[in-house]
């Protein structure tokens, strides 16, 4: 949720922000496993007050900067803040810099990072609870289990396919897992109770062979 909420903040900070004019006031490199690290100081002016932040640049961009010993930069940056709910924002563009370029950094993960749990999600709490409201509100219509089979992977899959006349559908077979033990119990051509929604192919459940139960 933090890196979702930080897209719209980082494209608030560099499209709406405050525009400060800052200046490098140091260079220096430092050493890394892949290679050299290239950072820089600077300094910019809010409200009367100066700052000092420091960030990091490609090798490139370093030298071009040339020499900036006793605080004399050859390039002017662009420092660009946003006061959010007593938080101040802040992104920094030297020379040449694209303003999505930190709209993108934060975006990619973001994304990646929420539909990679989003799995989990659904997994965990999302399906259940589809399948618990499905017991609850969903319609019952005769079934019949017309065979069973296991998907084999790292983790079997137990399935049972089931055969029934869809409320507003029509008829209909059906692909559904089922726990272990359930799988087992279950026979071929025996009818059972299918839940579902009328005009509506998903969700589906087996009531006899689910998760959950009424009471």
């Amino acid at each position: 949720m933090g890196l979702l909420i930080l897209v719209p903040v980082t494209f608030a900070t560099v499209f709406f922000g405050q525009v400060h004019q800052g200046r490098v006031v140091n260079k220096w490199t430092s050493s890394g496993k892949n290679g050299p690290y290239y950072q820089i100081q600077y300094e910019y002016e809010v409200g009367g007050r100066q700052r000092v932040d420091e960030r990091s640049c490609s090798a490139q961009r370093y030298d071009q900067m040339g020499d900036v010993s006793a605080g004399r930069s050859s390039q002017p940056i662009e420092v660009r803040t946003l006061n959010l709910l007593g938080r101040e924002y802040k992104e920094t563009f030297l020379p040449g810099e694209s303003h999505w370029a930190p709209i993108r950094w934060i975006a990619w993960p973001a994304l990646v990072w929420n539909a990679f749990l989003s799995v989990f999600l659904w997994i965990l709490f999302v399906d259940p609870w589809r399948k618990k409201r499905l017991v609850r509100w969903g319609q019952p219509v005769v079934g019949r289990i017309f065979q069973k089979h296991i998907r084999h992977s790292r983790s079997d899959t137990y399935y049972l396919h089931c055969a029934f006349d869809h409320p507003g559908i029509g008829p209909r077979q059906v692909e559904i897992s089922v726990q272990t033990h359930l799988y087992d119990l279950a026979i071929e051509g025996e009818l059972v109770t299918m839940l579902c929604y009328p005009l509506r192919k998903r969700p589906v459940t087996i009531y006899e062979y689910g998760d959950f139960e009424c009471r």
